[in-house]
Protein backbone atom coordinates (compact mmCIF):
# COMPACT_ATOMS: atom_id res chain seq x y z
CA UNK A 1 0.00 0.00 0.00
CA UNK A 2 3.02 2.58 1.03
CA UNK A 3 4.52 1.63 -2.70
CA UNK A 4 0.92 2.47 -4.43
CA UNK A 5 1.05 5.61 -2.14
CA UNK A 6 4.48 6.61 -3.08
CA UNK A 7 3.63 5.67 -6.76
CA UNK A 8 0.89 7.99 -7.22
CA UNK A 9 2.80 11.09 -5.29
CA UNK A 10 5.75 10.61 -7.70
CA UNK A 11 3.76 10.36 -10.79
CA UNK A 12 1.90 13.55 -10.51
CA UNK A 13 5.41 15.31 -9.58
CA UNK A 14 7.72 16.51 -12.20
CA UNK A 15 11.24 16.33 -11.14
CA UNK A 16 13.35 18.24 -12.58
CA UNK A 17 17.20 17.42 -13.28
CA UNK A 18 19.87 18.81 -11.01
CA UNK A 19 22.21 18.94 -13.33
CA UNK A 20 22.94 19.90 -17.01
CA UNK A 21 24.16 17.39 -19.87
CA UNK A 22 27.39 18.14 -20.62
CA UNK A 23 29.14 17.46 -23.94
CA UNK A 24 30.56 14.16 -22.35
CA UNK A 25 27.25 13.15 -21.36
CA UNK A 26 25.68 14.26 -24.96
CA UNK A 27 28.81 12.19 -26.88
CA UNK A 28 29.22 9.24 -24.99
CA UNK A 29 25.69 8.54 -23.16
CA UNK A 30 22.82 10.22 -24.70
CA UNK A 31 23.04 10.86 -28.52
CA UNK A 32 22.11 7.93 -30.16
CA UNK A 33 25.31 5.24 -31.07
CA UNK A 34 23.99 4.93 -34.52
CA UNK A 35 24.75 8.24 -35.19
CA UNK A 36 27.90 8.76 -37.21
CA UNK A 37 30.61 10.90 -35.22
CA UNK A 38 32.75 12.32 -37.71
CA UNK A 39 29.62 13.64 -39.41
CA UNK A 40 28.92 15.16 -36.61
CA UNK A 41 32.80 16.72 -36.35
CA UNK A 42 31.99 18.03 -39.85
CA UNK A 43 29.14 19.88 -39.25
CA UNK A 44 30.04 20.92 -35.54
CA UNK A 45 33.08 22.81 -37.31
CA UNK A 46 30.61 23.90 -40.50
CA UNK A 47 27.48 23.65 -39.34
CA UNK A 48 27.03 27.51 -38.21
CA UNK A 49 27.89 29.00 -41.47
CA UNK A 50 26.04 26.67 -43.42
CA UNK A 51 23.11 27.58 -41.60
CA UNK A 52 23.93 31.52 -41.76
CA UNK A 53 24.35 30.54 -45.84
CA UNK A 54 20.52 29.48 -46.19
CA UNK A 55 19.01 32.14 -43.46
CA UNK A 56 16.57 34.72 -43.70
CA UNK A 57 15.94 38.03 -41.96
CA UNK A 58 12.99 37.67 -39.58
CA UNK A 59 10.83 39.73 -41.84
CA UNK A 60 11.04 37.09 -44.58
CA UNK A 61 9.07 34.61 -42.00
CA UNK A 62 6.19 37.37 -41.10
CA UNK A 63 8.43 38.04 -37.62
CA UNK A 64 8.51 41.03 -35.87
CA UNK A 65 11.31 40.98 -32.84
CA UNK A 66 9.16 43.32 -30.59
CA UNK A 67 6.00 40.70 -30.45
CA UNK A 68 8.72 37.76 -29.65
CA UNK A 69 7.04 35.58 -26.46
CA UNK A 70 8.47 37.42 -23.14
CA UNK A 71 10.32 34.95 -21.58
CA UNK A 72 11.54 36.87 -18.39
CA UNK A 73 8.16 38.08 -17.34
CA UNK A 74 6.16 34.87 -18.95
CA UNK A 75 5.10 32.34 -15.92
CA UNK A 76 2.82 30.39 -18.20
CA UNK A 77 3.97 26.51 -17.49
CA UNK A 78 5.50 26.48 -21.15
CA UNK A 79 7.61 29.12 -21.10
CA UNK A 80 9.45 27.57 -17.69
CA UNK A 81 9.70 24.42 -19.41
CA UNK A 82 11.74 26.19 -22.45
CA UNK A 83 13.91 27.97 -20.02
CA UNK A 84 14.36 24.31 -17.94
CA UNK A 85 15.25 22.29 -20.56
CA UNK A 86 17.88 24.81 -22.69
CA UNK A 87 19.48 25.04 -19.73
CA UNK A 88 19.30 21.07 -19.10
CA UNK A 89 20.03 20.26 -22.35
CA UNK A 90 23.49 22.79 -22.48
CA UNK A 91 21.22 25.19 -25.22
CA UNK A 92 23.93 27.84 -24.70
CA UNK A 93 22.41 30.18 -27.78
CA UNK A 94 18.89 30.18 -26.71
CA UNK A 95 16.20 31.04 -29.64
CA UNK A 96 13.58 33.78 -29.27
CA UNK A 97 9.54 32.23 -28.72
CA UNK A 98 6.99 33.46 -31.64
CA UNK A 99 3.25 32.48 -31.65
CA UNK A 100 2.54 30.64 -35.00
CA UNK A 101 -0.42 28.93 -35.95
CA UNK A 102 -0.66 25.77 -38.34
CA UNK A 103 2.14 24.17 -37.89
CA UNK A 104 3.15 20.75 -38.91
CA UNK A 105 4.20 20.37 -35.38
CA UNK A 106 3.81 22.35 -32.09
CA UNK A 107 7.16 23.49 -32.81
CA UNK A 108 9.29 24.29 -35.51
CA UNK A 109 12.95 25.89 -36.37
CA UNK A 110 12.64 29.59 -38.41
CA UNK A 111 16.75 29.84 -39.63
CA UNK A 112 16.78 33.64 -38.85
CA UNK A 113 19.68 36.08 -39.03
CA UNK A 114 19.99 39.83 -37.65
CA UNK A 115 22.33 41.56 -40.12
CA UNK A 116 24.89 39.68 -40.35
CA UNK A 117 24.73 37.36 -37.16
CA UNK A 118 22.91 33.80 -37.21
CA UNK A 119 20.20 34.22 -34.80
CA UNK A 120 17.51 31.40 -35.15
CA UNK A 121 14.29 31.43 -34.07
CA UNK A 122 11.34 29.23 -32.81
CA UNK A 123 7.41 29.32 -33.92
CA UNK A 124 5.16 27.23 -31.68
CA UNK A 125 1.62 26.96 -31.35
CA UNK A 126 0.96 28.88 -28.41
CA UNK A 127 -2.44 27.48 -27.96
CA UNK A 128 -1.16 24.41 -28.18
CA UNK A 129 1.67 24.71 -25.73
CA UNK A 130 -0.77 27.13 -23.38
CA UNK A 131 -2.66 23.67 -22.93
CA UNK A 132 0.19 21.95 -21.62
CA UNK A 133 1.54 21.48 -18.02
CA UNK A 134 4.99 21.95 -17.86
CA UNK A 135 6.26 18.12 -18.30
CA UNK A 136 4.34 17.55 -21.74
CA UNK A 137 6.11 21.27 -22.85
CA UNK A 138 9.43 19.94 -21.77
CA UNK A 139 9.01 16.64 -23.57
CA UNK A 140 7.97 18.89 -26.77
CA UNK A 141 10.60 21.49 -26.15
CA UNK A 142 13.45 18.54 -25.75
CA UNK A 143 12.01 17.33 -29.23
CA UNK A 144 12.98 19.93 -31.31
CA UNK A 145 16.26 21.83 -28.74
CA UNK A 146 18.31 19.06 -29.10
CA UNK A 147 18.80 20.17 -32.98
CA UNK A 148 20.07 23.60 -31.30
CA UNK A 149 23.00 21.69 -30.48
CA UNK A 150 26.51 22.72 -32.94
CA UNK A 151 26.70 19.03 -34.57
CA UNK A 152 22.58 19.07 -35.19
CA UNK A 153 22.00 22.83 -36.09
CA UNK A 154 22.25 22.36 -39.65
CA UNK A 155 19.98 19.25 -40.03
CA UNK A 156 17.06 21.72 -39.08
CA UNK A 157 18.62 24.86 -40.79
CA UNK A 158 18.80 23.31 -44.22
CA UNK A 159 15.85 23.96 -46.02
CA UNK A 160 15.71 20.67 -47.77
CA UNK A 161 17.49 17.17 -47.50
CA UNK A 162 18.70 18.01 -50.86
CA UNK A 163 20.09 21.40 -49.40
CA UNK A 164 22.00 19.04 -46.32
CA UNK A 165 23.52 16.81 -49.15
CA UNK A 166 24.83 19.56 -51.22
CA UNK A 167 26.42 21.27 -48.56
CA UNK A 168 28.11 18.10 -47.01
CA UNK A 169 29.19 17.37 -51.29
CA UNK A 170 30.89 20.73 -50.86
CA UNK A 171 32.48 20.35 -47.32
CA UNK A 172 34.14 17.40 -48.81
CA UNK A 173 35.31 18.99 -52.17
CA UNK A 174 36.77 21.85 -49.50
CA UNK A 175 37.89 19.39 -47.40
CA UNK A 176 39.23 16.97 -49.80
CA UNK A 177 40.72 19.34 -52.81
CA UNK A 178 42.76 16.12 -54.56
CA UNK A 179 39.95 13.66 -54.09
CA UNK A 180 36.74 15.95 -54.43
CA UNK A 181 33.31 14.08 -54.25
CA UNK A 182 31.93 13.72 -57.81
CA UNK A 183 29.16 16.43 -57.69
CA UNK A 184 25.61 15.00 -58.60
CA UNK A 185 24.13 15.54 -62.39
CA UNK A 186 22.13 18.95 -62.57
CA UNK A 187 23.58 20.33 -58.94
CA UNK A 188 26.86 21.37 -59.63
CA UNK A 189 25.98 25.00 -59.52
CA UNK A 190 24.08 24.97 -56.18
CA UNK A 191 27.28 23.29 -54.40
CA UNK A 192 30.15 25.07 -56.53
CA UNK A 193 28.70 28.20 -54.46
CA UNK A 194 28.37 26.36 -51.15
CA UNK A 195 31.98 25.53 -51.90
CA UNK A 196 32.76 29.53 -52.48
CA UNK A 197 30.84 29.92 -48.79
CA UNK A 198 32.86 27.89 -46.88
CA UNK A 199 35.96 28.66 -48.53
CA UNK A 200 35.04 32.43 -47.59
CA UNK A 201 33.67 32.07 -43.97
CA UNK A 202 35.50 29.29 -42.50
CA UNK A 203 38.73 29.69 -40.84
CA UNK A 204 41.93 27.60 -41.97
CA UNK A 205 42.67 26.27 -39.07
CA UNK A 206 39.00 24.91 -38.47
CA UNK A 207 39.45 23.48 -41.96
CA UNK A 208 42.49 21.92 -41.71
CA UNK A 209 41.80 20.16 -38.74
CA UNK A 210 38.58 18.78 -40.39
CA UNK A 211 40.37 17.33 -43.49
CA UNK A 212 41.28 14.00 -41.61
CA UNK A 213 37.52 13.49 -40.51
CA UNK A 214 36.74 13.81 -44.09
CA UNK A 215 39.12 11.66 -45.54
CA UNK A 216 37.92 8.87 -43.33
CA UNK A 217 33.96 9.93 -44.53
CA UNK A 218 35.03 9.66 -48.23
CA UNK A 219 36.79 5.94 -47.91
CA UNK A 220 33.27 5.10 -47.08
CA UNK A 221 30.03 5.26 -49.12
CA UNK A 222 29.34 8.50 -47.50
CA UNK A 223 25.51 9.05 -48.83
CA UNK A 224 24.55 6.38 -46.80
CA UNK A 225 26.32 7.18 -44.33
CA UNK A 226 24.38 10.84 -43.87
CA UNK A 227 20.87 9.47 -44.36
CA UNK A 228 21.75 6.79 -41.58
CA UNK A 229 22.97 10.12 -39.66
CA UNK A 230 19.60 11.80 -40.22
CA UNK A 231 17.31 8.65 -38.95
CA UNK A 232 19.60 8.57 -35.80
CA UNK A 233 19.17 12.38 -35.16
CA UNK A 234 15.19 11.28 -34.79
CA UNK A 235 16.45 8.41 -31.95
CA UNK A 236 18.59 10.84 -30.19
CA UNK A 237 15.61 13.16 -30.27
CA UNK A 238 13.38 10.40 -28.62
CA UNK A 239 16.16 9.42 -26.11
CA UNK A 240 16.32 12.67 -24.91
CA UNK A 241 12.67 13.61 -24.51
CA UNK A 242 12.48 10.42 -22.98
CA UNK A 243 14.84 11.44 -20.24
CA UNK A 244 13.66 14.82 -20.24
CA UNK A 245 9.97 13.87 -20.01
CA UNK A 246 10.67 11.63 -16.88
CA UNK A 247 7.29 9.45 -17.04
CA UNK A 248 7.58 6.43 -19.43
CA UNK A 249 3.60 6.04 -19.14
CA UNK A 250 3.28 9.83 -20.65
CA UNK A 251 6.51 9.66 -22.70
CA UNK A 252 4.81 6.66 -24.33
CA UNK A 253 1.75 8.31 -24.77
CA UNK A 254 2.93 11.25 -26.03
CA UNK A 255 5.75 9.70 -28.77
CA UNK A 256 1.90 7.90 -30.49
CA UNK A 257 0.69 11.19 -30.56
CA UNK A 258 2.75 11.99 -32.84
CA UNK A 259 2.28 12.35 -36.72
CA UNK A 260 4.42 9.31 -38.42
CA UNK A 261 4.82 11.19 -41.46
CA UNK A 262 6.86 14.27 -39.95
CA UNK A 263 8.66 13.08 -36.97
CA UNK A 264 10.41 10.46 -39.35
CA UNK A 265 9.99 7.08 -37.59
CA UNK A 266 6.83 5.43 -37.71
CA UNK A 267 4.72 4.68 -34.20
CA UNK A 268 6.12 1.43 -33.32
CA UNK A 269 9.54 2.06 -34.55
CA UNK A 270 9.23 5.23 -31.60
CA UNK A 271 8.13 3.24 -29.28
CA UNK A 272 11.06 0.91 -29.75
CA UNK A 273 13.60 3.14 -29.47
CA UNK A 274 12.21 5.03 -26.52
CA UNK A 275 11.83 1.37 -24.66
CA UNK A 276 15.38 -0.39 -25.47
CA UNK A 277 16.52 3.21 -24.44
CA UNK A 278 15.32 3.12 -20.65
CA UNK A 279 16.13 -0.18 -20.07
CA UNK A 280 19.79 0.52 -21.09
CA UNK A 281 22.70 1.09 -18.94
CA UNK A 282 23.08 4.69 -20.50
CA UNK A 283 19.72 5.73 -19.26
CA UNK A 284 20.31 4.79 -15.69
CA UNK A 285 23.63 6.56 -16.06
CA UNK A 286 22.05 9.90 -17.10
CA UNK A 287 19.37 9.83 -14.64
CA UNK A 288 21.99 9.48 -12.02
CA UNK A 289 24.02 11.85 -13.45
CA UNK A 290 21.20 14.30 -13.39
CA UNK A 291 19.93 13.72 -10.41
CA UNK A 292 16.19 12.37 -11.59
CA UNK A 293 17.00 8.80 -9.42
CA UNK A 294 14.16 8.16 -6.91
CA UNK A 295 15.86 7.72 -3.59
Amino acid sequence: EKEKIFAQRYSQTYTHAKSILTDDLWTKTLQSPDESQDINKILTGLGHHLSLYYALPHKDYGLDRKKKIDLDNDRRAFCQAYSYVSKTLLITAIPELFAREGLPLPIQLANTKEGTSLLPSWLIEERKFAHMNEQEAAYNFTRELVFLRPERLFRRAAPAPTDLFNSLYAAFAVLSPDKPPKFPAGREAAIEKLVAHIKEYVSTAVLESLKPVAARVLQREFEPEITRWIHSNHRTSLRAATLIGCDIRRVVAWVLSEPDNITGMVAKDRIKEVLRFVISAEYAELRAQLGLTIS
